[in-house]
Order: C-alpha cells, then sequence, then structure tokens
C-alpha cells in the first residue's frame, strides 16, 4: 500500500483548491494498492490559501523551530508545517 497526494489522485484539494490527477496512479487507486491523503486537510490548513515560504532556513529547520513557514500575506504557519 502506497500513500498518495490527494490532489495527484484527482481531488480538488491543492493550495489552490484545485487537482492535478495524473492518471497513472489512477490504476493504483481502483485496485486497493493505494490510500489518497492530503497533508492541507490533515494539518488543517485551508484548500485555498496563500503560498508559504520557509524563512530562516528549510523544511527540516522548522520542526525543531529554528525557522519559520510564512504565508506570503504575513500569516505565521510554522506550527501547521
Amino acid at each position: 500500500m502506497v500513500g498518495i497526494n490527494s490532489c495527484s489522485g484527482g481531488i480538488c484539494c491543492r493550495y489552490d483548491g484545485c487537482a492535478q490527477g495524473l492518471s497513472q496512479l489512477q490504476a493504483l487507486i481502483e485496485q486497493g494498492k493505494a490510500v489518497l491523503i492530503c497533508p492541507e486537510v490533515l494539518t488543517e490548513l485551508p484548500l485555498t490559501k496563500p503560498p508559504a515560504e520557509t524563512i530562516g532556513g528549510d523544511g527540516f529547520s522548522v520542526w525543531p523551530g529554528s525557522a519559520q513557514a510564512l504565508s506570503a500575506t504575513g500569516e505565521d504557519l510554522t506550527a501547521v508545517f
């Protein structure tokens, strides 16, 4: 069993509210070999949100708190990421 990002599986849950379905993955889903997972929904981010950028490091630096994840509008999304 593999996990596939839900927007890649055709669900409209990408950061901009759209899907980016990949037909190659549809067979895995239909055969029950893959499950759809949406990180945005799991972390309670809104489905349409402004882009976010890591400030002060990379994604790994956000986890221990040495960097921040800020939206383009300045909202601190560090805790969610």
